[in-house]
């Protein structure tokens, strides 16, 4: 739902639902992809710290978790939060580790 939200830029909304993650603490991909939706929600709402920080908790638990799919879109995310282009590398060649 929060994914979707902050496809159809609803970022108050999708703040709203990836904050609530209660529901998701047994499972730690979707917890991880909340938090990412979340950072990138909070750096279009201007919540710059917020979204800083919950970027820095993400990217190290995508690796941890070691799904590529999951890694991908954490290295997106940071690179929209970040503006750090080596993130955008990052996750172009996770994809195209996927794809192949």
């Amino acid at each position: 739902m929060a994914r979707r939200a902050l496809r159809l830029q609803a970022f108050s909304d999708a703040w709203t639902i990836a904050g609530n993650d209660a529901g998701c603490r047994n499972y730690p991909n979707l917890t991880i992809s909340n938090r990412l939706v979340a950072a990138v929600t909070a750096h279009h709402l201007g919540r710059r710290r917020d979204a800083q920080a919950l970027i820095s908790a993400a990217i190290p638990a995508a690796e941890a978790f070691g799904a590529a799919p999951t890694l991908r879109d954490a290295y997106s995310a940071a690179a929209v939060v970040t503006g750090d282009a080596r993130f955008a590398d990052q996750a172009r060649e996770v994809a195209r580790l996927l794809s192949a």
